[in-house]
């Protein structure tokens, strides 16, 4: 009993003195029985007791040494390897995962992974069936048909569309089976569905039972009607051109293609007339005037004539004053081009012939001409006379002659115009003149009278007055011939 105590006790505190040690750097406590660093077996002994082991296949399955026994030997203590055991019950805690695989200290283990019961993704659950229930990592736990699919078909009943583990959303009667306006013969096998209960005989009815005809003659439209399930017509009618989409006549105005249809001449492709179809002109001739009018929603001509010399903007007439270029149109004598006649094309100059001549300017052709031309007289030069003025003086030389041949008076010049009443009133000059000149009086002034051996009694004395004279008389009396 003795022995066995103290066996507990050593072994006590040798485990106690592994805690101090693996606890407290600074412990001094060991158990030696040989000096440090000795690998045999005796020195060990306490870090063996300890659960220090002196390589990792003392360590077992997933363990592997990481730390020294305190002693300083090569002994270490085992611990599990958390790269191949990386869950506990702390991180393995996802909805429907659970530890698995091999375990380490019954504590660390090797997976978390779903539970067998979630198996069921869109790989292995195809339609019509649906996922549903709890899931886990993208897989659930049921793959169901939907509540719709309830129907389970069997007899003369057949499926309508896909199943769903043996049950459809629907059932049908086998195609063998059909409805029956007047029932099913005698024996006959009934089914039922959705569109009611159809039969595998129908007992058969004619149209001439419910006064029709069982198919539409090929020159009659009908009427349908279904009479006890099967076709038949009634209110049969002769088919008329309208029927086959045809024209029983011709509209006004128009012209179509004729078409037979059941024994009727029928019209169709109808299209408006044009003018020439109407009789009438699609264009007026260019050398004739026209009604134009609207025909079928064109644009025609009729009552056409030839058109006149004006309407094909050409002249009928020479207008006054022109020359024109003659034309023949539609049998008349037209003209054209016409330009303005020149002054001597209407007897007239287009100048006076000189200096010399003057003529009277009229306006022709839209130009100024000259006609009535003849020499200028003595007044239509500057300061010329064709008498010496009265009460002037023309001092030589003062007779000139102009281009008609006559001898006009220049370089005149006014002289004494004193007051008078009467002639003897005034100066006689004759003394200091050689031509004699004498004054007379003039409206009451004196004037200058030109004389040879007149007196100045009465100015308008043509025997005494050399003014009564004209000019080439005068000329000769002064000058000679």
């Amino acid at each position: 009993m003795k022995k066995s105590y103290f066996i507990f006790l050593g072994a006590f505190l040798l485990f106690y003195s592994s805690f101090i040690l693996t606890n407290n750097a600074f412990a001094g406590v060991y158990f030696i029985t040989k000096p440090q660093g000795n690998n045999d077996g005796v020195s060990n002994k306490p870090c063996q007791l300890m659960g220090y082991f002196y390589n990792s296949s003392n360590c077992g399955e997933g363990k592997s040494l990481f730390q020294k026994c305190p002693n300083g030997n090569t002994y270490k203590f085992c611990k599990c390897d958390l790269s191949l055991y990386p869950y506990t019950v702390s991180n393995c805690t996802e909805t429907g995962k659970v530890l698995g695989g091999k375990v380490c200290d019954n504590t660390y283990y090797e997976t978390c992974k779903c539970e067998d019961k979630y198996q069921y993704d869109t790989t292995n659950c195809s339609s019509p069936k649906t996922l549903s229930g709890n899931s886990c990592g993208g897989k659930y736990e049921k793959c169901t048909c939907p509540s719709t699919y309830s129907q389970t078909c069997s007899g003369n009943l057949i499926g309508v569309g896909t199943s769903c583990d043996g049950k459809y959303q629907s059932c049908k009667c086998n195609s063998n089976f059909q409805k029956c306006d007047n029932g099913g013969t005698s024996g006959a096998t009934s089914c039922y569905d959705s569109e009611g209960t159809k039969y595998s005989n129908c007992k058969q009815i004619n149209c001439s039972d419910g006064g029709y005809v069982s198919s539409e003659p090929y020159n009659q439209n009908c009427t349908y009607v279904s009479y006890n399930g099967i076709d038949c017509y009634k209110n049969c009618k002769d088919k008329t051109c309208s029927d086959g989409g045809y024209l029983t006549a011709v509209p006004a105005n128009q012209t179509c293609s004729t078409v037979s249809y059941f024994g009727l001449t029928c019209y169709r492709n109808c299209k408006n007339m044009s003018c020439s179809e109407g009789g009438y002109l699609s264009s007026a001739p260019s050398n004739q005037k026209c009604t134009s009018f609207t025909y079928n929603g064109t644009t025609c001509y009729k009552d056409c004539v030839n058109k006149n010399c004006t309407e094909a903007g050409y002249l009928a007439a020479v207008p006054t004053e022109q020359n024109c270029k003659s034309i023949s149109y539609n049998g008349l004598t037209c003209y054209q081009n016409c330009t303005n006649k020149s002054c001597a094309e209407g007897g007239y100059l287009d100048a006076a012939p000189s200096n010399d001549h003057k003529c009277n300017s009229t306006s022709y052709a839209g130009k100024t001409c000259y006609k009535d031309c003849q020499y200028k007289t003595c007044e239509d030069y500057a300061n010329t006379y064709e008498y010496e003025p009265y009460g002037v003086v023309c001092m030589g030389p003062n007779i000139v002659q102009i281009a008609s041949g006559k001898h006009c008076y220049q370089n005149c010049t006014d002289y004494w115009r004193e007051p008078c009443t009467v002639s003897s009133d005034c100066k006689d000059l004759s003394a200091s003149y050689p031509n004699n000149y004498l004054q007379t009086c003039w409206n009451g002034s004196c004037r200058c009278m030109e004389g040879i051996s007149w007196t100045c009694l009465n100015p308008w004395n043509a025997s005494k007055n050399p003014w009564a004279l004209n000019a080439e008389e005068r000329y000769k009396n002064i000058y000679g011939d």
